[in-house]
C-alpha cells in the first residue's frame, strides 16, 4: 500500500491517502526507477523519493 502523503510526513493511514500498488512499483515511487534497474536491491543515494 502506497501513501501519496507519506505517514512520516504527517499523512493519514486512511483509504483516501492510500493506493494499492505492487511491491516493485511501490519501491519505484519511493526510490525512483534506478532502484529496480540496479538489480542489487539497494537504492542509489542520488535517487530521491518520487
Amino acid at each position: 500500500m502506497h501513501h501519496p502523503i507519506r505517514l512520516a510526513d504527517g499523512g493519514d493511514n486512511t483509504f483516501e491517502n492510500a493506493i494499492a500498488v505492487c511491491p516493485n512499483r511501490h519501491r519505484e515511487r519511493h526510490f525512483g526507477t534506478a532502484y529496480s534497474e540496479s538489480g542489487d536491491g539497494v537504492a542509489p543515494e542520488s535517487v530521491g523519493p518520487a
